[in-house]
């Protein structure tokens, strides 16, 4: 959300990595209540970039405790990243993931 609104977004500085630093073009996935299917965003990448987010994978998803209180999750984020990033390794697509506060996620 930013304000009241619910929006698709990603920083500037993400998107200039991949066009300048990688030489590639960059490609926002929407995060929808109904899922883009992943093969047909890997079908169409050579590669897949996850910025990180504000939000934690939500630990309800591998089993793990629940969070604290006041820790954020995007459950709809997760439902498109954690099987992008399945996909992805399965299919041996390079991968580049942002981590934020020594935080992981393993697939």
């Amino acid at each position: 959300m930013i304000g009241p609104h619910p929006f698709h977004a990603v920083g500037e500085k993400y998107v200039l990595a991949v066009r300048d630093g990688a030489g590639a073009t960059p490609l926002l996935v929407p995060v929808l209540d109904n899922p883009i299917a992943v093969n047909e965003v890997l079908d169409m990448v050579d590669g897949i970039f996850l910025t990180g987010s504000p939000s934690n994978v939500d630990p309800g998803l591998y089993g793990g405790q629940n969070s604290r209180d006041g820790v954020l999750h995007d459950r709809r984020r997760d439902t498109t990243t954690i099987p992008l990033i399945k996909n992805a390794i399965a299919q041996a697509k390079p991968l580049l993931a942002s981590v934020a506060s020594g935080a992981a996620f393993c697939a």
